[in-house]
């Protein structure tokens, strides 16, 4: 297989990571780069005896053209993640991939993305994938030197979990992304499994470091660990350009030494440096078996002080909190906890926000309520920027089964958020920017009538805004519809806001199966209000002026065909807004 490259600059980089099959009857890659004169001026040969063999290959001298070849004889390609970048332009221009469809190779570029992105009708078009395969949690969120950066948990072999990666995007207004090299990889050897997991990000003397967990899993030895069968160390990588990263080749938190009252899960730490000028590190664990977040303190990120439990949880039984996170919102502090949760024996996975006091490394909550009502919203982390508290969650969940390599990818990153605080609820508001992605002309109308129907675009990506003008008086039939439907009567979301109960039901039909939901619907100043994000196989629906909300995901076997909306309740006033949006992805 070979294809043309053209106009190789000086210091542009081909980096490609191969996966070990441990299988030593495979056939070796060749991979090379010939010059116009025919000279070899690259060679690898990558067998797959390393589990993740990473090769970075730098142009020292500029080509018109060259061509890249790999020679497969078993054509069974290793290199699922090959990439070609300039480091000067990347974080503008993203990098390029290489993929191979029907033994050719072909070329994405910013320019092919949007193309390849549209083929898949799974792929949504403005939320945050990866260009292939499993991504979960959001990490590292940070705005620094200019850009955007979000980093994520990243598998890019498979469509499924596996040894974990840190996958890397930029963005100038924290919607549209470009996609950057590998940050981190797993460091892990053989047998063993983990990798890097979770994390965050913080500036310190003007270099970017990342915090994160090292774990490290020998799933046939129980007992190779003494009292485990896995550790968690945190540990430390530091860049002075945002592109690439130098790990300290010490842990600066060995999960050996965690306090003797802490679980073995001991992960996800998010710094800052606190108003106390030390830094601060929270950690998801348990404690004393109960669901905890642990707190340590440094003066310089590399010893840390275990200052006690930040907060336990006394009113949820499980395994351990992840992904915790805390900081201020307007005069009060909001506490996140994703959760994995034990119910009668069954592991959940939900997310939990606390708005309470912080102060002494001791958190005091004093509300506390579910984020998401619907089953895909997990692993949020935010960030400040401009004096504003941004967040990104992972739109998926860990008890969906459809998680398929027949999709190419898997997960997906929520729409950007605003966190404010409305009395004792907190609001999370998708960012002002995402209407440059609204695409005219935009349909509004008044819902007087009975029924309304709207065909969506073929790209089937729209945003639905609604307001209700309550009755005075309650009557049996109180309830407006909104029905999504496909070409098929099997697959289709039905989204009942009843007046009358008080309730959003929301029921979600795939071709295999049904699934029912249903919340509390709370009015504002005589108005009820839905916003709505419909991406393909995502959807977010806001209500309650964003102190509610629910993230989904579906897999529907025929595209997305039309928007039914029905006014059972005769109101006067319902007005709709209906925009089409645009994809994040090429140049928009």
């Amino acid at each position: 297989m070979q294809i043309e490259l053209s106009n190789l600059t000086v210091g542009t980089q081909i980096v490609f990571l191969s996966k070990a099959l441990h299988d030593e009857s495979s056939t070796s890659i060749s991979i090379r780069v010939i010059a116009e004169d025919g000279r070899i001026i690259f060679a690898k040969n990558s067998f797959g005896y390393e589990d993740f063999e990473y090769t970075t290959w730098t142009v020292n001298t500029a080509l018109t053209s060259a061509s890249l070849q790999i020679e497969d004889s078993k054509s069974h390609l290793l290199l699922e993640y090959f990439v070609i970048y300039n480091p000067k332009e990347v974080f503008e221009s993203g990098v390029t991939f290489l993929r191979r469809e029907n033994n050719c190779l072909y070329l994405d570029d910013l320019n092919q993305l949007n193309e390849y992105y549209q083929r898949n009708i799974y792929r949504p078009q403005y939320h945050f994938s990866a260009y292939k395969n499993w991504i979960n949690d959001p990490n590292g969120l940070i705005f620094y030197n200019g850009y955007f950066h979000l980093f994520y948990q990243y598998y890019p072999h498979q469509a499924e979990w596996g040894n974990m990666h840190w996958g890397h995007a930029v963005s100038k207004d924290a919607i549209s992304w470009r996609h950057l090299p590998i940050a981190l990889l797993p460091q892990i050897k053989d047998q063993f499994f983990g990798g890097s997991f979770s994390g965050s990000a913080i500036e310190k003397d003007q270099q970017l470091t990342l915090i994160y967990t090292h774990h490290f899993e020998d799933p046939r030895n129980k007992i190779k660990f003494k009292t485990s069968d896995f550790i968690e160390n945190q540990e430390l990588a530091i860049s002075d350009d945002g592109i690439n990263f130098i790990r300290r080749d010490k842990p600066v938190l060995y999960g050996a030494n965690r306090p003797k009252e802490a679980s073995k899960d001991f992960r996800d730490p998010k710094v800052w440096l606190d108003k106390d000028h030390k830094y601060k590190m929270i950690l998801g664990s348990s404690y004393e078996q109960q669901l905890a977040v642990l707190i340590y303190s440094s003066e310089d990120l590399i010893s840390w002080s275990f200052e006690g439990p930040l907060y336990i949880e006394k009113n949820v039984q499980g395994r351990c909190i992840e992904c915790p996170d805390l900081f201020p919102l307007g005069d009060k502090y909001v506490l996140f906890a994703s959760i994995i949760e034990n119910i009668a024996g069954v592991e959940k996975h939900i997310t939990r926000y606390h708005i309470g006091e912080y102060a002494d490394n001791r958190f005091i909550s004093q509300h506390c309520a579910i984020i998401d009502f619907g089953p895909s919203f997990y692993a949020i982390q935010t960030f400040e920027y401009d004096n504003k508290r941004l967040g990104i969650a992972w739109l998926d969940s860990w008890q969906d089964n459809k998680k398929s390599t027949a999709k190419e990818f898997a997960g997906v990153m929520s729409l950007p958020f605003d966190l404010q605080l409305r009395g004792n609820k907190l609001q999370l508001k998708p960012l002002p920017q995402l209407k440059k992605l609204r695409k005219s002309p935009m349909l509004e109308f008044n819902l007087a009538s009975s029924d309304y129907y709207h065909e969506v675009s073929p790209d089937s990506a729209f945003e639905l805004k609604l307001s209700a003008k309550l009755p005075t008086q309650q009557k049996q039939d109180n309830f407006i519809n909104l029905r999504l439907e496909t070409d098929t009567e099997h697959e289709f979301i039905n989204i009942k806001l009843n007046l009358l109960t008080g309730k959003i039901q929301l029921e979600i039909s795939e071709h295999d199966r049904r699934i029912n939901y249903c919340h509390d619907l709370e009015t504002i100043d005589g108005f009820l209000d839905l916003h709505l994000f419909f991406d393909r196989s995502a959807l977010e629906i806001f209500v309650a002026d964003y102190t509610l909300r629910g993230s989904f995901r579906f897999y529907w076997q025929q595209p997305f065909k039309v928007v039914k909306l029905t006014n059972h309740a005769k109101l006067d006033r319902i007005t709709c807004e209906i925009y089409n949006l645009k994809s994040i992805w090429g140049n928009i």
